[in-house]
């Protein structure tokens, strides 16, 4: 959003991961001075939100909404006054429905006379949730918020809480300053049930580098760092790569109790100039083999940060090449360890290093001085419709067996019958020729068959090559004629094989 904010990714604490709706002034102002004794203000953490469950149950005669006078009783004035002496900024939570997820007034009605209040209140970011919002479209909702926060007159970040279920990194971007990709985090390494762990909540991001950018950001939520659920090497895992990321980074633990362990990772300079380098690169995946992954990160002075993840229970060593981060194959360049915090030497061609079982090592590589990539031209960044979103016939369901899928699922092709098919609408601006990208599953070791249809005409046998384990995704591109406007993609099984699970067609606009 152009307000001038967020130019980087923020930097904070919010109450809900460790507390939920349990809170009370008295936490907030301890937080406040803990925040700035514990040395987390002087690493860049400048906003202190309160979450859900710090309002009245109920709005006054004239509608406006007011603090719980029991867990507030000074005020929520008087609250921001204290976090601001501290030279901090404050933040609050509402929601797009009638009520918040904690049952306590919502804005939906509201959202002006709320926006003139938390300005009144010199409130300096909004985080905006998405319950109790019937059949409310959600870019409209958050529309109309931004709209009131602008009226108000007082410079309010816009944090768009909304899940992901809208793709709001689509239309996000002149909206609000930062978006919830997926649901809440959950303080383990994998998914529990519909649950998000770190490594699900991650696979989320994989496709969403486009989308970021200063002022607008990816947000996978807030951190759990220092919550107990997972070890040190995790936590150093989960901090690294959100800092690869450009992730907001939002602590969500009890920092007036918090170990070495979880201080020194919130705090770790070097690490945290990475996620707020001016550049404002969201990183990407661009080596996964099993386990093991490497992510990059470009930065404003050429130099790239990079994390080597061991997503697996045992020591392993993960290498990669120059040339997977953009500098030729020849070059010889420098290494810093970011953990570590020291330099580790020149290097020629690539670099390699062993990584703790759920750990990861994030390292710099600085290119020689004055040496400069040559210009690359930013591709359009796809429009992804997911196989779960598609009209599906007879016992076509999404799963989440496996890893690696975007969205919410996928569509288990166990479950393909002779004559069921998938119907993906797909939307383009001008009428041409397109090259879709199915992303699919095949683990069966032979090639399994799908008949594809455009816009109810047949246009070929799809063949898709064996792809290894289930966790473990490839991706067919095609070639079809698309008009301007709404069409109809089809992938259908017409005979007595074929077991393929889907995950999305990418469309690259011309």
């Amino acid at each position: 959003m152009e307000n001038g904010l967020a130019l980087t990714p923020p930097m904070g604490w919010n109450s809900w991961n460790k507390f939920g709706g349990n809170i009370n002034e008295e936490l907030i102002r301890a937080t406040a001075d803990k925040m700035v004794s514990s040395g987390m203000k002087d690493a860049g953490y400048q906003y202190l939100v309160i979450d859900d469950c710090w309002h009245n149950m109920t709005r006054d005669a004239q509608g406006n909404i007011s603090a719980d006078p029991k867990r507030f009783p000074s005020g929520i004035k008087a609250l921001a006054d204290y976090v601001h002496l501290k030279g901090l900024k404050f933040g609050i939570y509402s929601d797009a429905g009638k009520k918040t997820c904690g049952g306590r007034p919502g804005s939906r009605g509201y959202e002006f006379q709320d926006a003139r209040q938390y300005a009144a209140w010199e409130v300096d970011y909004l985080k905006y949730d998405w319950c109790y919002t019937g059949s409310q479209n959600a870019k409209a909702a958050y529309i109309t918020m931004r709209d009131a926060l602008k009226l108000a007159g007082r410079p309010i970040v816009f944090s768009i809480c909304e899940w992901g279920n809208s793709k709001p990194w689509l239309w996000g971007k002149n909206v609000g300053n930062l978006w919830r990709t997926t649901g809440d985090i959950l303080d383990s390494w994998e998914n529990k049930g519909n649950m998000f762990g770190l490594t699900g909540i991650l696979d989320l991001q994989a496709e969403l580098y486009p989308y970021a950018g200063p002022g607008h950001w990816n947000d996978p939520d807030m951190l759990e760092v220092g919550n107990g659920g997972m070890s040190a090497a995790e936590y150093r895992a989960h901090f690294s790569l959100w800092c690869i990321l450009a992730a907001p980074l939002m602590a969500g633990n009890d920092i007036r109790e918090m170990s070495k362990d979880t201080l020194d990772i919130l705090t770790n300079k070097e690490a945290i100039a990475v996620d707020q380098d001016e550049l404002g690169r969201q990183g990407q995946r661009v080596g996964k083999n099993g386990n093991k992954e490497v992510w990059v990160k470009q930065m404003k002075d050429n130099s790239r940060a990079v994390v080597l993840f061991n997503r697996g229970p045992k020591e392993t060593e993960i290498k990669f090449d120059w040339k997977d981060i953009g500098y030729p194959s020849g070059l010889t360049a420098n290494v810093r360890d970011l953990w570590l915090k020291k330099d580790l030497g020149e290097f020629k061609g690539g670099f390699k290093a062993k990584v703790e079982p759920h750990g990861a090592v994030m390292i710099r590589v600085y290119a020689p001085s004055g040496w400069m990539p040559p210009v690359k031209v930013e591709p359009k960044p796809p429009v992804i419709y997911n196989a779960e979103d598609a009209g599906l016939s007879g016992g076509l369901a999404m799963s989440t067996d496996c890893e690696g899928y975007t969205g919410r699922g996928f569509v288990q092709g166990y479950f393909f019958g002779t004559g069921q098919k998938a119907v993906f609408s797909i939307s383009v601006e001008k009428t041409g020729k397109y090259k879709p990208v199915i992303r699919y599953n095949n683990s069966f070791g032979n090639i399994q068959q799908l008949s594809l249809y455009v816009n109810g005409k047949f246009a070929g046998k799809l063949k898709f090559k064996a792809t290894g384990d289930m966790d473990t995704w490839g991706e067919h591109t095609v070639k079809v004629f698309l008009a301007k406007g709404k069409n109809l993609i089809t992938l259908q099984k017409d005979e007595d094989d074929g077991c393929v699970n889907l995950d999305c067609i990418r469309i690259y606009e011309k």
